[in-house]
């Protein structure tokens, strides 16, 4: 599903996955005892609908769950959350993020954002914007970004803005895998815009740090396989930026699940809508 597509078109394509997933499984969809939908952009809390009409603007004004519920043909209500907050669950449960209580879950893809951890809940504000943090300036003139403002973290490091970056160099443009693997085959390029996206990720996440105090901070999405060129860039930055205390606490360290990250925290939000 891309940015511009609709929210019908976007359930029809889930609909056939749905259906294929069951198929392969032999299962029964009077077997489904929990579901739950992962949408790149914030959720009410209240209304289960896109909270940016710029972010995602073919769901703007639809209730995800409500849509989904019907479109899948489950026996069950789907519940919908931004997919930051399900890396987050994910990572929580099965993860780097085990057994700690308090954490942020960093997603660097296309989209930029963080799910937030706090004493062991799920914490996205009152609307469910917390962990926006790819929509917060960093140049007010700077590119305008998909949200409307201009600056925001990330029209500087998304995986299409590195992309983009290094085109003209390639002469073509590249996915995150090849960037990152000429970057670790010593290409200066390369590495100078990931250490670059490491140290603007980095003076983002040291204000995270200094007003909320996580004790690990988990590097997540597409951008993440440059995980051990990004994370000292952002550590460096951490450390210079951040209250000395709160830099000194947050470990960082990249997802353990992977690309399976968001299904699976889809998986753990359907998992305690069985047990509530």
């Amino acid at each position: 599903m891309t940015g511009s597509s609709t929210a019908d078109e976007g359930m029809a394509a889930a609909a056939r996955l749905t259906t294929s997933a069951l198929a392969a499984a032999g299962a029964d969809r009077s077997e489904i005892v929990g579901a739950a939908l992962g949408l790149p952009a914030p959720i009410e809390r209240t209304t289960h609908r896109v909270g940016s009409p710029s972010i995602l603007p073919g769901w703007v004004g639809v209730d995800a769950g409500a849509l989904a519920t019907d479109a899948l043909d489950l026996p069950v209500t789907v519940s919908v959350d931004n997919d930051a907050n399900l890396g987050a669950l994910a990572e929580r449960r099965w993860g780097a993020g085990m057994n700690t209580s308090d954490l942020v879950y960093l997603k660097l893809s296309e989209g930029v954002g963080a799910g937030l951890i706090i004493d062991g809940r799920p914490y996205a504000g009152i609307t469910g914007t917390a962990g926006e943090i790819g929509h917060t300036t960093v140049d007010e003139f700077g590119d305008v970004c998909r949200c409307g403002n201009r600056g925001c973290l990330e029209t500087l490091v998304s995986a299409r803005r590195v992309a983009a970056l290094l085109a003209e160099t390639a002469g073509e443009e590249l996915t995150i895998a090849e960037i990152v693997d000429r970057a670790r085959l010593g290409h200066r390029a390369y590495r100078r815009v990931l250490e670059d996206v490491g140290r603007q990720v980095g003076r983002s996440l040291a204000d995270v740090c200094s007003v909320f105090n996580p004790e690990l901070i988990i590097l997540g999405g597409e951008l993440a396989q440059a995980s051990a060129i990004l994370i000292p860039a952002i550590q460096q930055m951490v450390n210079r930026c951040g209250v000395p205390s709160a830099a000194d606490a947050a470990r960082i360290v990249p997802a353990k699940l992977g690309a399976r990250t968001h299904v699976l925290g889809a998986i753990a939000l359907a998992l305690a809508d069985v047990r509530t």
